[in-house]
C-alpha cells in the first residue's frame, strides 16, 4: 500500500522502532490506521496494539468489525512495517469463533516468514548527534603562537598558529567550560582565554583565540 493524499503527512518519518519507546506516538498513530483499516476492511477498531518481532519489525494491530454478524471476516490481524513512504501491509482475516485458532497459526506462520531489509527500513537512520545528543566545537588559533586547549577541565589538543580543529563533540547541555592557554611566544606571561558555551543537539560552533 502506498501512502498518498491525507494519509502522506501523518504518516512521514514513522518507524517501528519508535513505537517501542514511545507510547505517545502509537497513541496517536492508531487512530489513523484504525480510519485507513475501517476503510479498507469494512468498519471497525482497533482493540490491541503491539510492536511484533519476528523475522522482521512491524506494528501489530488486532482490528475487530463492528459488524460482526453480518460480515465472513469479523476479526483481523494487520501487521504494518515502513520504508520511507511506502507502508507494507499484511492482513490476516477470520471469524470470531476461530479468531484464537487463526491467531496461533499465523503467529506460527509470521515466525519463519521473511521481508528481506525490513529490520533496514523499520528504522529511520539518525545522525551520530542525534543518537548520542552532542554538538559539536572547532577551536580556531587566529594567532601566530600554540594554544592549548581544555573542555570542561579536560585537556583536548594544541593547535599550531593560524590553524583550526576539526570539530570535537560535545554533550548537549548549558554552562560548558571552555578554557585556552598560549604555550610559546609570549613575554612575561601567556595569554589565556575562559568562555561559557550553551550546546544544543547537532549545533556547531566556532570559538577563536585569543
Amino acid at each position: 500500500m502506498h501512502l498518498e493524499n491525507e494519509y502522506s503527512a501523518d504518516l512521514k518519518d514513522i518507524s517501528v522502532a519508535s513505537f517501542q519507546s514511545n507510547k505517545e506516538a502509537n497513541d496517536n498513530f492508531k487512530p489513523i490506521i484504525s480510519k485507513m483499516l475501517s476503510e479498507n476492511l469494512g468498519e471497525g477498531m482497533i482493540i490491541k496494539s503491539e510492536v511484533a518481532d519476528y523475522q522482521f519489525k512491524a506494528l501489530k494491530y488486532t482490528f475487530q468489525y463492528l459488524d460482526k454478524t453480518s460480515s465472513a471476516s469479523s476479526m483481523a490481524n494487520v501487521l504494518i512495517a515502513f520504508n520511507n513512504s511506502t507502508m507494507y501491509l499484511i492482513c490476516f482475516c477470520t471469524p470470531m469463533g476461530d479468531f484464537p485458532i487463526t491467531k496461533k497459526s499465523f503467529d506460527d506462520f509470521m515466525d519463519n516468514f521473511y521481508i528481506i531489509g525490513v529490520d533496514e527500513i523499520a528504522v529511520v537512520p539518525s545522525k551520530p548527534c542525534e543518537a548520542n545528543n552532542t554538538g559539536g566545537i572547532v577551536f580556531i588559533n587566529n594567532s601566530t603562537n600554540p594554544y592549548d586547549f581544555w573542555i570542561d577541565n579536560v585537556y583536548q589538543l594544541r593547535l599550531a598558529g593560524r590553524t583550526k580543529s576539526k570539530e570535537i563533540a560535545i554533550k548537549e547541555g548549558n554552562s560548558h567550560k571552555l578554557y585556552s592557554k598560549q604555550v610559546s611566544g609570549y613575554a612575561l606571561y601567556p595569554t589565556e582565554k575562559n568562555g561559557i558555551l550553551n550546546v544544543v543537539r547537532c549545533s556547531t560552533y566556532n570559538w577563536q583565540v585569543p
